[in-house]
């Protein structure tokens, strides 16, 4: 496992949490795979996700989808000035 968490993993885990809802509440309520949700979140899986995936899930967290593809790069970005700052 990585030592930071993805960065989808990153942000599917604080709107998961700002609203109150379990990897089970967000499979239902994408329709993407509980089994899926589970690795996104614990970074087996996400490097090369679909928009369609990312859709739906927005859906489910009742999100656009450019907000968290938004979310995602900010959270890219965020680590990587941290990386280049401890250069």
């Amino acid at each position: 496992m990585r030592e930071h968490p993805s960065e989808i993993a990153q942000a599917l885990s604080e709107l998961m949490e700002r609203r109150k809802m379990s990897a089970n509440a967000l499979s239902r309520a994408s329709g993407v795979a509980n089994g899926y949700i589970y690795d996104l979140l614990s970074g087996k899986k996400g490097e090369q996700i679909g928009l369609h995936v990312l859709r739906r899930l927005a859906q489910g967290l009742q999100v656009k989808t450019s907000y968290l593809v938004h979310r995602i790069e900010k959270i890219s970005s965020e680590r990587t000035h941290a990386t280049n700052r401890r250069a």
